[in-house]
């Protein structure tokens, strides 16, 4: 069995909090002081998300770090079950 992709997945979930609160990329990132290309990269998982940038991320977007973990980690480890 191969280890999930829990980076990609917690950008996921950040991403789709995002989109369900009608949340923009450029005003997260402005919020964040990041760039917008940056914010895409974390989303889509292509940039690891440090402890502090997810405490801030979801500080921006009013949702519990420990929360968006724990759904992250279940996706990934389910997305790793369908794909063995």
């Amino acid at each position: 069995m191969s280890e999930p992709d829990i980076s990609l997945a917690v950008g996921q979930e950040l991403r789709r909090i995002r989109v369900e609160g009608d949340i923009r990329t450029r005003p997260l990132a402005a919020t964040l002081r990041i760039g917008p290309s940056s914010l895409s990269a974390y989303e889509a998982g292509r940039r690891p998300i440090t402890v502090q940038r997810l405490y801030e991320m979801c500080r921006a977007l009013d949702v519990d770090p420990c929360e968006v973990l724990r759904v992250a980690i279940a996706n990934a480890e389910q997305e790793g079950r369908a794909n063995d």
